[in-house]
């Protein structure tokens, strides 16, 4: 059997005519995100000293912020935050438009959350402990809404 002669379409798929592949526009983001990075003489001095690029500097620092966000003080401040305003303003707004269903669902949270946060309050220097506790705690509230 005779092989057709390849498609031009299939060539180009293959490399030949095509423009940039996504690998190499992602090379020339991070380089550009580098090349950013290493204006700042703090994340340039940091990335010396390790060895490594400014952008494994700059991702550490933001996954250090995020723990520290989450897992730090502000843990607990998130989730009261979270577990308090949008469910207030919804039971209001059930008031209001005299919704008894939606007041039903806000009185059955608001029960729910009490008790947990009482417990919460007991047991809280054992519940510090546990990995990953104001995440767990977090989707847990919004599990409750």
């Amino acid at each position: 059997l005779a092989q057709a002669p390849p498609h031009s379409a299939a060539r180009a798929f293959a490399g030949g005519d095509m423009a940039a592949s996504p690998t190499s526009r992602w090379e020339e983001r991070l380089q550009g995100v580098n090349a950013w990075l290493a204006d700042s003489a703090h994340v340039r001095r940091m990335a010396d000293r390790c060895g490594v690029q400014p952008w494994v500097v700059a991702g550490a620092a933001v996954l250090w912020l995020a723990c520290f966000i989450l897992w730090g003080f502000t843990g607990e401040l998130i989730c009261t935050v979270v577990g308090n305003l949008y469910p207030m303003y919804a039971s209001f707004k059930a008031l209001e438009d005299a919704d008894h269903a939606g007041v039903s669902q806000w009185l059955v949270y608001w029960v729910t959350y009490s008790a947990v946060m009482l417990g919460e309050g007991l047991l809280y220097r054992a519940l510090c402990w546990i990995p990953f506790y104001h995440i767990i705690r977090l989707l847990f509230v919004v599990w409750l809404f």
